[in-house]
């Protein structure tokens, strides 16, 4: 798994002809669901690199609590985003990047607490 939002980004730009060839005219497929599904994509990337390797340290207390926490904010915020906000779809991938944001930069201090030998507390549980 790469991360490389640049190129992800860019998936977005050309969705619409590969949505041409696979649904034809029967769907149609905004930009702005095409741009919030590249933005979660980058994100859940960005956020499983790290997670993989701290699941393997076995050091996952943290991870638990950030994951109790997206599964009770996701759906308030993602209807929040395309109800309240009037984004429709496109909220409720909003949404799933808004909650999974936090884990994506917790991992990474976790992650490099953890190889630099100072996962202490929370960090190391």
């Amino acid at each position: 798994m790469v991360w490389n939002p640049p190129g992800t980004i860019g998936d977005a730009f050309v969705a619409k002809y590969f949505y041409k060839i696979w649904v034809g005219d029967e769907v149609a497929i905004s930009f702005q669901l095409s741009a919030m599904t590249a933005l979660f994509v980058a994100i859940y990337i960005w956020y499983s690199i790290f997670i993989y390797f701290i699941n393997g340290t076995g050091k996952i207390t943290l991870q638990l609590y950030v994951c109790v926490a997206v599964a009770i904010l996701n759906i308030p915020v993602s209807i929040f985003f395309a109800s309240t906000l009037g984004l429709g779809t496109a909220g409720v991938i909003l949404g799933s990047c808004v909650t999974y944001l936090p884990g994506a930069i917790i991992a990474p201090i976790q992650y490099r607490k953890i190889i630099t030998g100072k996962d202490t507390g929370i960090w190391g549980k």
